[in-house]
């Protein structure tokens, strides 16, 4: 474990482990340092497993921790005081933790799955082998949600057999995924703005523009986070949600990597040619910068 200065960190991902917003623990991934985990009101923050480069963070209900670096998919049961490679040559994009305790993958040339959180196998019904999996999510009922650049969103029921439920989007790149109030699917798209994605019984999956006609038509939205009832979007142009009036409203520019959320708090990962900062709100529209 290490403790660093804050120059030239390249934020990738924020986790959160925790349900109490007062108590929980904040993990920031970032690119060339590793592991940042803060503590003492996000004030404090020690630094671990740095030997390689970060992509991507996830930690289980039971306070795993999953980390994939650019040589392999590692995993600390000892909060980042050690790791053990589960998973070499193989990068993930994205880590996700399902209400299940699943550990699912997404990389380069599709998911992977974990039922015991020590052995990936490849999905048994794969995902294009051009498809990048960026983004998963899940509803209420169980049902889990891959979000790909070029092939769309994907379905799945147990994490193995996936099935594309998104042919009515206008783009098949997709950065992120979220489920929010009513199961809503938000899907956030390469240069397409924010999308919902909704199931009818007579016409199957169908899909409706959100910021068709606004500043966001052509946003690049990264990630995404949902709190306070309202959707947050991480775009390439800072952070937009919606006002009492439902107006996308930018409350922080600059290039947003991730987001994530507990309560009514939301974080923001913001990046720039030289180095990243993490942001956080408490009243959905004034950020303070942690440190």
């Amino acid at each position: 474990m290490q403790q660093k200065g804050r120059t030239k960190i390249k934020i990738i991902r924020c986790s959160i482990f925790g349900n109490n917003k007062s108590t929980a623990d904040l993990y920031v991934g970032d690119l060339s340092n590793g592991i940042f985990k803060f503590y003492n009101n996000y004030q404090s923050y020690d630094v671990y497993n740095d030997k390689y480069g970060f992509l991507s963070l996830a930690i289980s209900n039971y306070g795993i921790i999953f980390s994939s670096m650019q040589n392999g998919i590692y995993k600390s049961t000892d909060n980042c005081a050690s790791w053990s490679l589960i998973k070499s040559n193989t990068s993930a994009y994205c880590l996700f933790i399902t209400s299940k305790d699943v550990l699912l993958a997404g990389s380069s040339d599709g998911v992977y799955i974990s039922n015991d959180g020590s052995n990936l196998i490849r999905a048994s019904s794969a995902l294009p082998n051009i498809s990048k999996v960026y983004d998963f999510t899940e509803d209420s009922e169980g049902y889990l949600y891959a979000a790909t650049w070029g092939s769309g969103i994907y379905v799945s029921k147990d994490g193995s057999v996936w099935t594309q439920i998104s042919a009515s989007l206008p783009i098949p790149d997709c950065w992120s995924i979220k489920c929010g109030f009513g199961d809503t699917l938000y899907v956030g798209t390469y240069g397409n703005g924010l999308h919902s994605l909704f199931f009818d019984t007579t016409t199957g999956w169908q899909h409706k523009d959100l910021t068709l006609g606004t500043a966001l038509a052509k946003a690049d939205v990264r990630s995404m986070c949902y709190a306070n009832n309202n959707i947050y979007l991480g775009t390439t142009d800072g952070v937009f949600s919606k006002n009492t009036g439902s107006v996308w409203v930018n409350t922080l520019q600059g290039f947003i990597c991730c987001m994530n959320a507990i309560g009514g708090t939301v974080f923001a990962g913001l990046i720039n040619s030289s180095n990243g900062l993490l942001y956080v709100s408490f009243n959905e529209h004034n950020w303070i910068i942690v440190q």
